[in-house]
């Protein structure tokens, strides 16, 4: 009976240790994750005073050297709506969030679209793409 009551007490100790160790890191850690928080607020806000854009995930895409001619990537901002196996819809907001350009690309056929996204009739590039 001693045994079991020591093994139990030593358990009670041992688990009763971990967690104050677990709970001095948590804020440490906390602490660290709001210093990566606040430098990487304060570079998105030097991206901000310079008024450009970075869409550096669209430079993947085949439709890339189109869209780049067509419009100012440096005012609008690429949003992938859609891409799937058939298409891939980017759409193109501003600073402000206002959408004004949307994309639409065929993958199969290699046929890009280009429309101004409050007009569809105001195609900027209706191609197929090599």
């Amino acid at each position: 009976m001693k045994k079991i009551i020591i093994v139990l007490f030593s358990l009670l100790v041992l688990v009763s240790c971990s967690t104050d160790t677990e709970d001095e890191a948590m804020p440490n850690n906390n602490q660290e994750e709001n210093n990566v928080t606040q430098e990487n607020d304060e570079n998105h806000s030097t991206t901000d005073d310079s008024n450009t854009v970075d869409n550096e995930h669209l430079k993947a895409y085949e439709e890339f050297d189109i869209l780049s001619k067509e419009l100012d990537l440096n005012l609008y901002e690429g949003i992938v709506e859609t891409d799937n196996r058939g298409n891939r819809v980017i759409l193109f907001q501003t600073e402000e969030g206002t959408k004004e350009y949307k994309s639409i690309y065929i993958k199969d056929d290699h046929h890009l679209k280009i429309v101004h996204f409050n007009d569809e009739d105001n195609l900027l590039y209706n191609d197929v793409i090599q």
